[in-house]
């Protein structure tokens, strides 16, 4: 124990300097940060067949994978003369 007597928690505060630093680099980064975004490419054109971003690179897989075995039955569906 410090022997003072003084119990109160937290009383040591940072210089003014160290604080200024801190909030001086955090507003740096943000700033840096505001550089590397960059808006997703979204194409109107294309069908709408997801729900959220992570079903849309799903059925991006699908697509990949299956597109040469299902092309003529989308095909069909869409001219409404499937079984």
């Amino acid at each position: 124990v410090r022997g003072d007597g003084n119990l109160q928690w937290g009383s040591d505060r940072p210089p003014e300097h160290m604080i200024d630093h801190m909030v001086k680099e955090l507003e740096e980064t943000h700033e840096r940060r505001k550089k590397f975004s960059r808006r997703r490419q979204h194409y109107r054109a294309a069908d709408i067949d997801y729900i959220n971003e992570r079903n849309r690179v799903f059925n991006k897989k699908i697509k990949r994978a299956f597109d040469p075995y299902t092309v003529e039955i989308r095909q069909n569906l869409e001219r409404g003369t499937a079984l």
